[in-house]
C-alpha cells in the first residue's frame, strides 16, 4: 500500500519535538511513506530543523514557502502532487497521531474510501453542537445542495478513488473533502475525544461574506434605530413608514442569518492564499 502523509508545520507546532517522537513509532517504522511538509521561511526554529531533517530522512518532502498559509492552502497546493493508494492529513498538535493513523487505515481496509474524524460531544455541549449543526447543515444545503461532515479538517483519511475526484475538480476539493456523501463510495468516522487538542481555523480570516453579513447586520441595526427616530419625530405617514422600515429590517436579518453560516462555510471550504514557495526549494533539489 502506498501511503502519502501532508504535514503542515505552523509557528506554533513544534516541529523538533513532534517528527523526532514520530520517527520513532511502530508506524513510522512499518510503513513505507512519502511524507509533504510545510513550513513558512521566517518561522526560523522549525524551518532550520526541517531543512536538515528533511536531509537525513529523504523520504520528507519539505516545502518551504515565502507567505503564510493554513490547512486549505497546503491542501490545494499538494494536491496534484499526491501518488498514492491512501492520504493521510496529519496535524502536529496530536501526540499520538500514529495511533490514529493505524486506526484510519484500518476502517480503509474494512472498505471506507473517506474517513473523518470528529470530536466526541457530551451533555450540553453535545446537544448545543447538534443544534447548530443542524441548522449549519440546513444553510449548507442551501448554498451547495450538499452537507458539511463537520469534521476536523487536519486529519482524516482519503482513498485514491476520492483522490482522484478531488484533482478533477480542484475548485470544489475543499468542500468535497468534508462531505459526508459521495455516492457510490463509503464514508466512515473515527471519533476522538474532545479534549485533544487539534488544528484550529483562523475565525478572524476575512472573507467576503463576512463584510457583506456585517453590512446587512448594520443596516438592521440602522432600520431600526430609524424605526424609533420616525416614531418621535414624524406625524405623517406613520404607519406606511413603520410597515416599510419593517420590511427593511427583516429583510436585513434575513440576509445576515443567511450569510453567516455561508462564512463559516467559507472558512472551513476556501483557500484564500496562492502558496509562494520560497527559493530555499529549488537549492535542495
Amino acid at each position: 500500500m502506498k501511503i502519502n502523509c501532508l504535514f503542515p508545520v505552523f509557528k506554533e507546532n513544534d516541529a523538533k519535538s513532534f517528527f523526532t517522537k514520530y520517527t520513532k513509532s511502530d508506524f513510522y517504522l512499518k510503513n513505507e511513506c512519502t511524507y509533504f511538509v510545510y513550513v513558512q521561511s521566517n518561522d526560523e526554529q522549525n524551518c532550520k530543523f526541517l531543512k536538515t531533517f528533511s536531509k537525513k530522512n529523504k523520504n520528507f518532502k519539505l516545502f518551504i514557502t515565502e507567505n503564510d498559509f493554513n490547512y486549505n492552502d497546503v491542501f490545494l497546493n499538494a494536491l496534484q502532487d499526491f501518488n498514492c493508494d491512501i492520504l493521510l492529513l496529519g496535524d502536529l498538535c496530536v501526540n499520538n497521531i500514529d495511533k490514529l493513523f493505524y486506526t484510519l487505515i484500518k476502517k480503509n481496509i474494512e472498505g471506507a474510501n473517506l474517513v473523518h474524524i470528529k470530536k466526541e460531544k457530551k451533555g450540553i455541549k453535545a446537544k448545543f453542537f447538534n443544534f447548530f449543526s443542524k441548522i449549519y447543515n440546513f444553510f449548507t444545503s442551501i448554498f451547495t445542495s450538499n452537507k458539511d461532515a463537520l469534521n476536523i479538517i487536519s486529519l482524516g483519511l482519503i482513498d485514491k478513488n476520492i483522490l482522484d475526484i478531488l484533482k478533477c475538480l480542484p475548485q470544489k476539493s475543499l468542500l468535497l473533502k468534508n462531505s459526508p456523501s459521495f455516492y457510490g463510495f463509503k464514508v466512515d468516522y473515527v471519533i476522538i475525544d474532545d479534549e485533544i487538542q487539534t488544528y484550529k481555523n483562523n475565525d478572524k480570516k476575512h472573507f467576503s461574506t463576512l463584510k457583506t453579513s456585517i453590512t446587512f447586520l448594520s443596516l438592521f441595526f440602522a432600520g431600526i434605530i430609524g424605526i424609533i427616530l420616525g416614531n418621535i419625530f414624524l406625524d405623517k405617514g406613520l404607519i406606511f413608514f413603520n410597515i416599510v422600515m419593517l420590511l427593511f429590517c427583516l429583510i436585513s436579518l434575513f440576509t445576515f442569518i443567511l450569510l453567516l453560516p455561508k462564512y463559516f462555510l467559507d472558512i472551513r471550504c476556501k483557500s484564500k492564499n496562492i502558496i509562494k514557495l520560497a527559493t530555499d526549494n529549488k537549492k535542495r533539489r
